[in-house]
C-alpha cells in the first residue's frame, strides 16, 4: 500500500468514506467532487461524513 497526497490522485470513478475525518466534513461535496471524474460517480459514505441535502446531481450516493 503506498499513500499518497491528495494532489498527486488520479481522478477516481468511486469515493469510499470508511472514516469521518474532518477535511471531508469540512470540505463536503466540493472536496469529494474534486477526486472523482466528470460526470455519474459513486460515493459509498460508511459514516455519514458528508449532507445528504446538497448531494450533486452526477452523485450516486450510497450509505448505512
Amino acid at each position: 500500500l503506498k499513500l499518497m497526497l491528495r494532489e498527486e490522485l488520479s481522478p477516481a470513478d468511486a469515493v469510499i468514506l470508511a472514516v469521518k475525518h474532518q477535511d471531508f466534513v469540512q470540505g463536503g461535496w466540493k472536496l469529494i467532487t474534486s477526486l472523482l471524474k466528470e460526470g455519474s460517480c459513486f460515493v459509498a459514505d460508511l459514516k455519514n461524513a458528508v449532507s445528504r441535502q446538497d448531494i450533486p446531481n452526477t452523485i450516486n450516493l450510497w450509505s448505512l
